[in-house]
């Protein structure tokens, strides 16, 4: 089927985070722009709005010492070349490793993500944060919390109405 030129396709609702109520179809970049970039890296979600998209979505995990890091593998092996878990390395060796893949750049944490989302131009960009089930849902959510309440805060809407939380098996 196609429609006369003067006819815009229908508008497909979405929830839009927060809101209550249902919005326009939006854009979500899964683990930021990584056909261009390596995947849940701060190039790869800036990537992701430089080219549109509306959210983002990026993969949490708890290191040995409480830091919650983005990264979609519990282990560092694909993304990093380390055969290592998450859950048992500190932080600070964590943040010394670079992606396999060009530009090689470092691990995250949910504190950078949310400090990126203060920055002018992307007052209305949100993100779907999706946690798995190899941490302790406890541990994961408490750490969670303790660094979304410790966050500056968003300039737009409060972080209730940009964070959306997932969990996925």
């Amino acid at each position: 089927m196609s429609l006369p030129t003067d006819e815009k396709p229908p508008v497909v609702p979405a929830l839009a985070p927060g809101s209550g109520r249902l919005s326009e179809l939006q854009i979500i970049a899964h683990r930021g722009y990584k056909a261009a970039f390596p995947e849940n890296s701060m190039v790869a979600f800036q990537g992701a709005i430089d080219v549109g998209a509306d959210a983002i979505e990026t993969d949490l995990h708890l290191s040995r010492d409480g830091v919650v890091v983005l990264s979609h593998d519990a282990s560092l092996k694909r993304c990093f070349g380390k055969n290592e878990k998450i859950a048992n390395c500190d932080w600070g060796y964590l943040s010394s490793l670079k992606t396999t893949r060009e530009p090689h750049v470092g691990m995250p944490r949910l504190d950078d993500l949310l400090e990126w989302l203060t920055r002018p131009g992307i007052e209305s960009v949100w993100v779907l944060l999706d946690i798995k089930t190899d941490d302790d849902p406890d541990a994961l959510l408490g750490a969670i919390a303790r660094v979304i309440a410790a966050a500056p805060p968003s300039p737009s809407l409060p972080w209730n109405e940009r964070i959306v939380i997932g969990v996925w098996n």
